[in-house]
């Protein structure tokens, strides 16, 4: 019998028809808010006052088991740090032999030899290590364990010797500098893996305690511009212009995030007052009406946004515009926006310069900036 694999013009196919009809085929496990690491930009820093306890094994294994009969087909699995958890492994395995595509998300610093001969036997789709410096000291300012820096580098090599799928992240916060990225470039670049490249609005507000405080980390301006004049096509590349009817969020009509606690999201960034040990996962992934109103929200319905004369420089998320301040119709946070007017600023100090981003044959040469 002759095997067929999906092309990526089918699997684009493919997941606009699930986003069309509501249907999960992605998930994220945030299997435990512990964390061995003390980073200065975590969001998902666990609250000590909270009364909730943390899934156990038997509830997470539920769950597998409701995603599987749901027809969810990816599952990312994170934390705080996942494997801290004692039954990590049992729990990935359950799910492997539900024959769930599984990614992990690390920081790499508890993988000793032991961890990672079980994560090459598991077979999982891609495992993606942070890595928060290039030395000790830049990993030290981030995470304020200097000392575990050799520990994630022991777990990057030994993920390379047994050719376990994997990749390097880099965290771009404005404590470190353009030569500390550079570093962690070339230590990616030594292992044959893609560079990491920054996600300059990934950082997020600490949900379950509603602080701001995360988005202090990000870029200053100075920093911005270093990036974009090194590599401005991977590293800052000029958004297109948003139509009125494109979705906001297309995610939220096919992925459901699982939170430590038990509550679900579309993402990390929203979640419903429901939990999993009242309400099954697809009953609350139907019939929560804030679920049911993001995934119908498009460009247009930003209005307190589409005015804004930086609107193109921006990626208004509507999970935290809600979740903060608790109305679709509300702004980003302030140090967003900021950041919305740098890029503007940027951008044109750069097509001024005549950068060759803006040439007579680079990539944005037609392309006009308000």
């Amino acid at each position: 019998m002759e095997i067929k694999f999906m092309n990526e013009e089918s699997i684009g196919e493919f997941y606009k028809k699930t986003q069309a009809k509501r249907l999960p085929v992605g998930a994220a496990f945030e299997l435990t808010y512990k964390c061995n690491l003390e980073c200065l930009h975590c969001y998902a820093r666990r609250d000590n006052n909270a009364p909730e306890k943390e899934l156990t094994f038997a509830e997470w294994i539920s769950v597998l088991e409701q995603l599987a009969h749901a027809g969810v087909l990816n599952l990312r699995v994170s934390g705080g740090e996942a494997l801290i958890r004692n039954d990590f492994f049992e729990i990935l395995q359950h799910a492997r032999n539900l024959n769930f595509a599984c990614d992990l998300l690390t920081n790499g610093t508890l993988i000793t030899e032991e961890v990672a001969d079980k994560l090459a036997s598991l077979m999982l789709n891609k495992v993606s290590v942070t890595l928060y410096g290039g030395s000790e000291e830049s990993f030290g300012k981030i995470t304020g364990r200097p000392e575990l820096f050799k520990n994630a580098m022991r777990g990057i090599r030994l993920l390379a010797e047994r050719k376990v799928p994997f990749d390097i992240g880099a965290c771009y916060l404005r404590e470190n500098t353009l030569e500390e990225y550079l570093q962690i470039q070339r230590i990616a670049k030594d292992l044959g893996l893609a560079l990491p490249l920054p996600d300059l609005d990934g950082l997020t507000p600490s949900f379950r305690t509603r602080s701001l405080e995360p988005l202090d980390h990000m870029l200053s301006e100075s920093q911005m511009e270093e990036l974009c004049r090194m590599d401005i096509e991977n590293h800052c590349p000029l958004p297109a212009k948003p139509s009125d009817n494109d979705l906001l969020c297309p995610k939220t009509r096919d992925f459901i995030l699982i939170r430590a606690y038990g509550e679900i999201g579309t993402c990390n960034a929203l979640f419903s007052d429901k939990n999993i040990r009242q309400n099954s996962i697809m009953e609350i992934w139907k019939n929560d009406e804030t679920f049911r109103k993001i995934r119908d929200l498009c460009q247009k319905d930003l209005t307190s946004c589409n005015k804004c004369d930086v609107r193109r420089f921006c990626n208004p998320c509507p999970g935290i515009i809600y979740t903060m301040y608790g109305d679709f119709g509300a702004t980003m946070p302030k140090a967003r926006c900021e950041q919305a007017v740098q890029f503007k600023k940027i951008f044109r100090k750069l097509r001024e310069e005549g950068h060759p981003y803006f040439s007579d044959s680079g990539p944005k040469q037609k392309d006009s900036l308000p």
